[in-house]
């Protein structure tokens, strides 16, 4: 089961820090950039400019520990661009596989973890491709934007309002030259190769001010938060092989519609996808010892609670954020027909115990030991939380988790203890 994806955990991640070098408004570039720096980056800039093909692979590593638990996420990624409008772009492991090829003729994405692609035409240019915002966002970092940019060094500068020159460090064989980026939310240090091939070997972001606020809305006190990407094997104006930008999609893989410029998902996900194959059918069956003690039968519940399930695994770096916010919800409605459930999906007991310990958790939790619950609830995705009505019908479900999902499971619930369903038994 670890191999589900804690997509809350690549949205948080990127979340914290895509926003950052989008939101700031384009505008004159700073007075503050040492000449220095700025003659690195505009020679980098230079380079990319007059390069028809340009390809390199991408490593970023996260890693989160808070009360005393580790976290590590690696993500190895390839891209190869060449312009006017062909790319390739894979991530090659990671929690969410995913690739996009563009041949000059059709846009193709495929998500293996789901088996799902989408084919469109391509556009003239990558500016006009719908599938270049989830590419671009991917890295968190002004990479991709500016090598698609006909004006790389203005796209870089966007917002920023100091650069520093740092001197020169080793990165391994490399020697580069050490810049740091400064916009009014973030701060973020980048090394770009000496010599005639300027090209950036090392980003690390500053991300003291995201995890503040991040350890705000969560209650956490300790979190420390770390990102590091390392980019490797530049070429450009390389001879390309012949089949650098054809992708054949599996035989059985689903096709769905492609994204829409401006509403790029996180992945490709099919619009019947939206709507969980589970919804509007019988809850299947649940029982399974509880943590303190005890046991949770579903269907001794069912005619008298409405049943909130919350999966979830303490190795998913979002649940720690989300738990204490359903714990909060499942407390609220205490001495009403409402019982919430943490479903702990594959864990050892002890780790468990542990890890609820650590976030003062108050209500029920399950203990999905041998994962077969959360396979017949159809769990892809950590926290995933099933609302389920009196009658024993799936009535809601919610993967992952956002700004505005504690406020829509509190109104789905409020509305069910009116007597109203939210959706007609399908059976």
């Amino acid at each position: 089961m670890k191999k589900l994806i804690c997509l809350l955990f690549t949205l948080f991640s990127l979340s914290l820090i895509s926003p950052l070098f989008s939101q700031d408004p384009a505008g004159p570039i700073a007075d503050k950039i040492d000449p220095k720096a700025a003659e690195v980056v505009r020679k980098y800039s230079d380079l990319i400019l007059k390069s028809k093909n340009i390809r390199f692979d991408m490593i970023m590593t996260i890693k989160m520990k808070s009360k005393g638990m580790n976290q590590e996420s690696l993500t190895d990624s390839e891209y190869v661009i060449e312009r006017p409008n062909k790319i390739f772009y894979n991530i090659k492991n990671g929690m969410s596989p995913l690739k996009v090829v563009s041949d000059g003729k059709n846009v193709i994405m495929h998500a293996p973890s789901i088996n799902r692609y989408s084919i469109e035409p391509a556009p003239e240019d990558y500016e006009s491709m719908a599938c270049m915002e989830f590419v671009s966002k991917s890295s968190g970092f002004p990479v991709i934007d500016p090598i698609v940019s006909p004006k790389p060094y203005e796209k870089i500068m966007e917002g920023i309002t100091d650069v520093k020159y740092l001197g020169v460090e080793k990165l391994g064989d490399k020697e580069c030259h050490h810049l740091n980026f400064q916009k009014p939310n973030f701060i973020w240090d980048a090394w770009f190769e000496t010599g005639d091939r300027p090209f950036i070997r090392k980003i690390v972001p500053d991300m003291k001010k995201q995890i503040e606020k991040t350890m705000e809305m969560s209650g956490t006190k300790d979190m420390q938060y770390n990102m590091t990407v390392l980019l490797d094997n530049w070429s450009v104006d390389s001879t390309l092989p012949a089949d650098t930008f054809k992708i054949a999609p599996p035989a059985d893989a689903k096709k769905i519609d492609p994204p829409t410029k401006g509403k790029q998902a996180e992945k490709p996900v099919p619009k019947e996808e939206a709507r969980h194959s589970l919804l509007g059918k019988n809850a299947p069956a649940l029982k399974l010892d509880l943590l303190d003690g005890g046991k949770v039968d579903l269907a001794v519940l069912k005619g008298k609670k409405i049943v909130v399930l919350d999966f979830w695994a303490v190795w998913c770096p979002a649940c720690e954020i989300t738990l204490p916010i359903m714990d909060e919800i499942g407390t609220s409605y205490a001495g009403k027909d409402v019982v919430f459930y943490a479903v702990n999906v594959g864990d050892e007991k002890d780790k468990t115990s542990e890890f609820m310990a650590s976030l003062k958790f108050k209500s029920p939790v399950a203990l999905d030991k041998d994962t077969e619950t959360a396979k017949s609830y159809l769990i892809e995705a950590f926290p995933t939380s099933f609302i389920i009505g009196k009658d024993g019908v799936i009535q809601s479900v919610h993967i992952g988790f956002d700004n505005d999902t504690k406020d829509k499971i509190k109104k789905e619930i409020d509305e069910l203890l009116s007597g109203k369903p939210l959706i007609k038994n399908e059976k």
